[in-house]
């Protein structure tokens, strides 16, 4: 690993890590598909309506967060509330993948600074500038990263396929969502 003037862009490749997470968290039997979703609201109601069953959980020293599987379209998929901050996502996230699951979406919220964009649009992001800190543990120190091409065309595809409308958009409503998880209440405004 090259040393760099500021530690965060130092990359380094290596794959194993000096703590893993499947040492302190056990594969289980759960789904190969995983939503994590910032939207307790959902979770609430579907437990309320006897359509998740616990199947783990996600424990900090903080937090405790239960793991749900349930059914969508004939298959078993895992359902978990989203940790809010970068480092709890993160782990999250790990955690999930120590335990078994292999594919993830995320469904979340983010402001906006465009008026013709109101509560309930769906916006698919194709691309995020990093202003974080996470991301550099996992992807080479560069500006801004590109979503999963594959990934995002099975999205629009998905969408189209049953008439769900839908705003494609990058950097400026992404910029946003990061620096909102991120920094709750940093000022984007000093970013142009």
């Amino acid at each position: 690993m090259l040393k760099k003037d500021f530690p965060i862009l130092e990359f380094d490749s290596t794959t194993k890590a000096k703590i893993e997470p499947s040492d302190a968290t056990k594969k289980i039997d759960v789904p190969e598909h995983c939503m994590i979703t910032f939207f307790g609201d959902v979770i609430r109601k579907m437990l309320d309506e006897g359509r998740l069953k616990k199947v783990s959980e996600f424990i900090t020293c903080t937090v405790r967060i239960p793991i749900y599987e349930t059914e969508f379209n004939g298959k078993s998929i895992g359902i978990i509330q989203g940790y809010l901050g970068a480092a709890g996502s993160g782990a999250q996230l790990e955690e999930l993948i120590a335990m078994g699951f292999k594919k993830f979406i995320v469904c979340g919220a983010a402001g906006v600074l465009q008026k013709d964009i109101q509560v309930g649009h769906l916006i698919v992001p194709y691309s995020a500038i990093r202003d974080e800190g996470l991301s550099y543990h996992y992807l080479e120190p560069s500006r801004e990263v590109e979503c999963n091409k594959q990934a995002l065309d099975c999205i629009i595809n998905f969408l189209k396929a049953n008439n769900i409308p839908y705003k494609v958009f990058a950097i400026i409503l992404i910029i946003f969502l990061l620096y909102c998880i991120c920094v709750f209440y940093y000022r984007i405004f000093k970013h142009k």
